[in-house]
């Protein structure tokens, strides 16, 4: 059962569109903005609809996705606020198509930015720290790390998503 059966209303099917465009662009500026993404803009969204498909269209995938999402976070592989907007995200398109767009935009946009980043850095020196990670057995970075190392990356959710909703899904 899609999240919305809109196949004969083309005017609000636009409007949920620029809607969803809208939300991910304000929550993308949030981030750049503040380094925060606030929990209104996304646990709204995770409440309303992933209750939706959990207990009305049943997609048990939304609630798997859900707990990666929240061991992801745990690990300090991405702050709170990236983790429920994506957990927002996926409970508006709970599907493969929706996360193989996800997949190749971000690798898309943070491919050029890791080379940006580290193109100046021997390989030798990020060779030496990660083996130094793993024999120290520090194999996922600590909070503090997180907090001080981390980048405002909501951006690279976001703009796969609008492309998502606006060439690939049909409601």
């Amino acid at each position: 059962m899609p999240l919305l059966d809109l196949q004969f209303q083309p005017g609000v099917i636009l409007v949920v569109r620029l809607a969803i465009t809208v939300w991910l662009l304000a929550a993308a500026w949030s981030d750049i903005r503040t380094g925060r993404i606030p929990n209104w803009m996304t646990l709204s969204v995770m409440a309303v609809v992933g209750l939706y498909q959990l207990v009305v269209a049943r997609q048990w995938l939304v609630l798997v996705i859900w707990l990666v999402l929240f061991v992801l976070w745990e690990l300090n592989f991405m702050m709170a606020g990236d983790a429920k907007l994506l957990m927002g995200l996926f409970a508006l398109f709970p599907s493969l198509d929706y996360a193989l767009v996800l997949a190749v935009g971000g690798m898309i946009e943070l491919i050029p930015l890791l080379i940006l980043r580290y193109r100046s850095r021997p390989l030798t020196t990020t060779l030496t720290s990660v083996a130094l990670r793993v024999q120290n057995g520090q194999l996922v970075p600590t909070r503090a790390e997180l907090v001080r190392e981390g980048r405002r990356l909501a951006w690279v959710f976001c703009l796969p998503s609008i492309v998502y909703v606006w060439w690939f899904w049909r409601p």
